[in-house]
Parts: structure tokens; C-alpha cells; sequence
């Protein structure tokens, strides 16, 4: 469950809050439980369509899960930075590069896919990251 805290902004905390006292509301980054949850939701999915023969998983690289988990938890945090700020900021931004990187290698690893053929995608990821952080 999210936490709520609100903070008013006033100098002296024993007078009541004015109405123009302004009220801030910080979001706190779930806990990992919910990233672990989904994680592990999304591993057991792909066995399950493994098992009937949908998709191909690479069994054998179970461990990338442990890439998965990291890169969702980023991702959650990252809305809930742009939820904080109303706009996507740097952290949200940061959060979220690093979160699709981590999923990109987690999903790389569990099909077995060739790392050569996708590298290029890393460096345009890494380019368009780059170029948003100017601003």
C-alpha cells in the first residue's frame, strides 16, 4: 500500500493551517514485494506458456529473473516520480532508462536471444537517454 505523508508548510506547527498554507503530498517508492510479485507472476507466465509449447523459454536461465525483478521495480518507481512530480522528471527518467535496460537483458537472457543482434538497440536507448537528460 502507498504512504501517504503530507507535509504543511508553516512556520509555527501550533497555529491551525491557513488556507493559503500549502499541502505536499509525498508518495513513497513501493516496497520491492510488489516488483518480486509481478516479477515472479511474469516468470511463472512464460513457464506456463513454455509447458504448452507457445513460447520458447531457455529454462536453463532461470536466474535472469533476478535481472527482471530490479528493472520492473524501477519502472514502478519512475511513475510514481512523474505521479509525485506531475512531469517526467530526472529521476523519473533515470528510473526508468535503467529499468527498460534491465528488462531489455532479463528478456534477453531468458529467450536466448543474440546479444549482437540487439547491442544496437542498447546504444539508440543509451543515445535518446542522453539527449532527454538535456533538458
Amino acid at each position: 500500500m502507498t504512504e501517504i505523508q503530507v507535509e504543511l508548510n508553516n512556520e509555527d506547527e501550533s497555529q491551525e493551517p491557513e488556507s493559503n498554507a500549502e499541502i505536499k503530498f509525498y508518495v513513497k517508492p513501493e516496497e520491492s514485494s510488489l516488483s518480486w510479485g509481478i516479477a515472479l507472476m511474469i516468470i511463472g507466465g512464460l513457464f506456463l506458456l513454455d509447458n504448452f509449447g507457445i513460447v520458447q523459454v531457455a529454462k536453463y536461465n532461470w536466474w535472469a529473473g533476478f535481472i527482471l525483478v530490479p528493472g520492473i521495480n524501477m519502472l514502478w518507481n519512475a511513475l510514481i516520480y512523474y505521479r509525485q512530480s506531475g512531469k517526467i522528471n530526472k529521476r523519473a527518467r533515470q528510473s526508468s532508462f535503467w529499468g527498460v535496460i534491465l528488462i531489455a537483458l532479463a528478456f534477453i537472457f531468458l529467450f536466448n536471444l543474440d546479444f549482437g543482434l540487439l547491442f544496437p538497440v542498447f546504444m539508440i536507448l543509451l543515445g535518446i537517454y542522453l539527449l532527454s537528460s538535456r533538458s
